[in-house]
């Protein structure tokens, strides 16, 4: 179940992103849907590995190349703001 962040005040809202696959093996291709907007993905300690936007609904991306658990921040087109896992192995 993703985690999702709103800013306070901020109506929740169910959204539809998906990251696939999980895990994923260390440099291998990763496929974000999300509806617009942009994907940060974050180590487990906070720093930014990478950062890309998404015009479209589907975006795929390059895993990070060291295996671990990193989050990708998901911002869609209308602000709302999830969060998901992403297994590197």
């Amino acid at each position: 179940c993703p985690i999702e962040l709103h800013p306070a005040g901020a109506p929740a809202r169910v959204a539809s992103s998906v990251i696939y696959p999980v895990p994923v093996d260390a440099g291998a291709p990763v496929r974000i849907t999300c509806d617009g907007g942009k994907a940060d993905i974050y180590s487990y300690t906070g720093e930014m590995m990478s950062h890309v936007a998404c015009p479209d609904t589907d975006v795929t991306i390059k895993a990070p190349n060291v295996a671990g658990i990193y989050y990708v921040r998901i911002t869609q087109a209308d602000g709302s703001i999830l969060t998901e896992k992403l297994i590197v192995k």
